[in-house]
């Protein structure tokens, strides 16, 4: 105690630098000062090791190769004592001018220039000059084209189905207003110059589908009878309303017996099939649609509306099922057609409500005159071009 030998620390002498006390456990806070190889001092803090760290003195050094004069720090100068001056070179296939060290060589650089060749449609390659150029069918620019043009087409299909919404609204209106019999009855619409084209209509429509099963047949209508449901036509219209895609209704026929007509004039498609519309001749009713047959047809007005595919009715369901929301604009498809093995089509709905029934037409099966078929395809073509034009203009005034 007299000697001051008994205190709370125990200091320690650094023994590169003894005029330093440390507490024990500490280290040495001085600079470590020692000549390193390249002859300068090492300005890291004291350490014990015989290896320095990397030397940070800032130097002036020039290249005798290119004569540029550089400051770097030491350490990085014993590492690579390449020029690292940057200048502008051009590369020799291409003629491009890039910036790179001045010590490293060409072959390390890509040029990173848009390639400007035309391609075959005649839209400039957009990707860079160093790499291969670009196909035809991977051009920026058609493609940006073509989004722009499915944008428009959306649009005016948007247009279009806010018209055809529309329009049905006012129908209806116009319909709840009009003083028309509210019973259920078949009108017969004679043959006369004012329903001539009707004629003509339906005539064509049953024979390019009667060609589908029998090419050999042709057939020819006998009467034609109106069918008038006045709440059957709101609830179309009002079903046309709420479609995911509102259309322009298509016409489906499907064959029937003399007992099925009231039933079908009173409930529609319910009273005859579950959702299903079928081409003529179905094959649960072969024995109709022969020659020299007799046959009863109901005309529905189909809403088909955006249209999906499936194999199978039971898959058509499950698609339904999987909008989340059955019915109503939040539905992902208001029709599906089913194509099954024997390739015949079929069409199931959504919402049966969206097939109308308008026209009950009674029609002979006979064999083909070659003169008839060719005045039934000549009429066909008249009426489709018809058809195209008038949706043509639709798409034009938009």
């Amino acid at each position: 105690k007299d000697r001051e030998c008994l205190g709370s620390d125990f200091p320690l002498v650094c023994p590169l630098h003894p005029g330093r006390l440390i507490k024990l456990g500490s280290e040495c806070k001085e600079t470590c000062s020692k000549l390193m190889e390249c002859g300068h001092t090492c300005r890291a803090i004291c350490h014990f090791s015989e290896h320095h760290p990397q030397c940070e003195k800032i130097v002036n050094v020039r290249h005798s190769l290119c004569g540029h004069l550089e400051q770097r720090s030491c350490g990085k100068l014993k590492k690579d004592k390449r020029c690292q001056t940057l200048v502008f070179d051009r590369h020799l296939i291409c003629g491009h001018s890039f910036q790179k060290e001045c010590g490293r060589p060409k072959s390390g650089y890509k040029c990173q220039e848009r390639c400007k060749k035309l391609l075959s449609c005649k839209h400039p390659c957009h990707r860079l000059c160093s790499e291969t150029c670009a196909q035809a069918s991977e051009c920026e620019y058609c493609k940006e084209k073509e989004r722009i043009q499915r944008e428009k087409e959306k649009e005016a299909l948007r247009q279009i189905e806010l018209q055809r919404r529309k329009a049905a609204e006012e129908e209806l209106a116009q319909l709840k207003k009009s003083p028309i019999s509210q019973e259920k009855e078949l009108l017969p619409v004679e043959w006369n110059k004012e329903n001539a084209e009707l004629y003509a209509e339906i005539q064509y429509q049953l024979n390019s589908m009667q060609q589908k099963f029998d090419p050999k047949t042709e057939v020819r209508l006998a009467k034609i009878d109106q069918a008038l449901n006045v709440a059957a036509h709101e609830t179309w219209l009002k079903a046309k309303i709420q479609m995911v895609s509102p259309s322009e209704p298509v016409y489906r026929y499907v064959l029937c017996s003399e007992h099925d007509i009231k039933a079908a004039l009173r409930f529609g498609l319910k009273a005859y099939i579950s959702g299903m519309i079928e081409l003529l001749k179905p094959e649960e009713k072969a024995e109709l649609g022969k020659k020299d047959q007799k046959c009863i047809g109901l005309r529905f007005k189909v809403l088909k509306g955006k249209t999906g595919r499936c194999d199978s009715v039971e898959n058509a369901k499950q698609t339904f099922r999987r909008s989340g929301q059955p019915s109503g604009r939040e539905a992902l498809f208001d029709s599906v057609t089913i194509l099954n093995a024997k390739e015949k089509e079929n069409l199931l709905l959504r919402d049966q409500n969206l097939a109308l029934l308008d026209y009950v037409v009674h029609f002979d099966v006979l064999p083909l005159q070659k003169e008839k078929a060719d005045q039934i395809t000549e009429l066909g073509m008249t009426l489709e071009k018809d058809f195209l034009k008038s949706e043509r203009s639709l798409l034009q005034e938009i």
